[in-house]
């Protein structure tokens, strides 16, 4: 192949020569990987090409008598080709190697009662509730913007219709292009999208194997998987003020049962609850922020249902016993 180079320089090669030649820097472009088995060492080979061109002009640059010489069209383009396409292959070669580089996989986690913010390279913001695990690209580089969640979390998304983004909680699939709303997947049996602006199709990931439809999410609804029936169902809501305030540990209820508001003060503060079921299927409104001592809430909510707030022997335990539903918890 040198011997080739060193003819098409001097402008003794064939027209088949010629295509041969080119067929053969044309493979350095055409692929991102070197075969080394049939074009030897890429480093060396590079060397040599280098080398080659600079001898070759060198060489004919003056005639013995140390006259100038002047080289031929032909010589010229033969030098500017070799020298362009090595160097078309070299830059090929690295921004191949950027573009298909595996994306650096970054990882954000939230121990008990731990909350944290967590910004994207796209600029999307996602407040981690505690027991959270997020993982996110230093760089999304694809036709998408695809994570993977568990826990529960608000998500402000960046707008950018040209690469949607893609929530993957193990068994359903959230799909936007710039919206909050959030999500709450601490468990595959037990997930939830509600929406606050704009709109957001949830569908069952791949892995979850069912048919069914995707649904479209708008603000002042929620997506939830009912793993019983194995299906995707979609509610209405008074209000989604609730999950827009809950980023900032502000947990603010209309309605909510009261096993619900036990659930979260349970997660929010580590604890242990013990209640009586007649308190459960109440309905609670009001609210708490998470700067509170967890005695104060209880208290409060101990209150608004007219029972008695006991503090177990064990540490982070509590009992809430007698009592019921009453005006203020309907």
């Amino acid at each position: 192949m040198l011997q080739l180079i060193d003819r098409f320089l001097a402008g003794k090669t064939s027209a088949e020569e010629e295509q041969l030649l080119h067929n053969y820097f044309n493979s350095f472009q055409q692929s991102s990987a070197w075969d080394e088995e049939q074009l030897g060492s890429r480093d060396a080979m590079e060397q040599k090409l280098r080398s080659r061109l600079r001898e070759s002009i060198g060489n004919n640059s003056t005639d013995k008598k140390g006259r100038l010489f002047r080289f031929s069209k032909q010589q010229l383009l033969a030098a500017a080709t070799i020298v362009v396409l090595l160097g078309g292959y070299l830059l090929w070669n690295q921004l191949s190697s950027l573009l298909h580089r595996p994306a650096s996989m970054q990882q954000a986690i939230t121990g008990l009662q731990e909350r944290k913010q967590v910004q994207l390279a796209d600029g999307t913001v996602i407040w981690l509730e505690p027991g959270s695990s997020l993982h996110y690209p230093a760089q999304f580089n694809d036709s998408t913007r695809e994570i993977n969640f568990t826990g529960e979390a608000f998500f402000d998304v960046a707008k950018n219709p040209a690469k949607p983004f893609i929530i993957h909680t193990g068994t359903i699939r959230t799909r936007v292009l710039g919206t909050s709303f959030t999500v709450k997947a601490y468990t595959p049996v037990s997930q939830e999208v509600t929406v606050v602006t704009g709109r957001v199709m949830v569908q069952a990931d791949s892995k979850t194997k069912t048919n069914i439809q995707p649904l479209t999410v708008t603000p002042n609804q929620q997506a939830s998987w009912n793993n019983q029936r194995r299906q995707l169902e979609k509610k209405d809501l008074p209000s989604t003020l609730y999950y827009a305030q809950r980023r900032y540990g502000k947990f603010i209820y209309q309605g909510e049962t009261v096993s619900a508001v036990l659930d979260d003060i349970r997660h929010q503060y580590n604890v242990q609850i013990q209640y009586d079921a007649a308190i459960g299927s109440c309905t609670f409104y009001g609210d708490f922020d998470l700067k509170q001592p967890v005695g104060n809430v209880l208290s409060t909510l101990a209150a608004a249902l007219n029972t008695t707030l006991i503090k177990e022997q064990e540490q982070n335990s509590y009992r809430l016993t007698g009592g019921g539903c009453n005006s203020t918890s309907k």
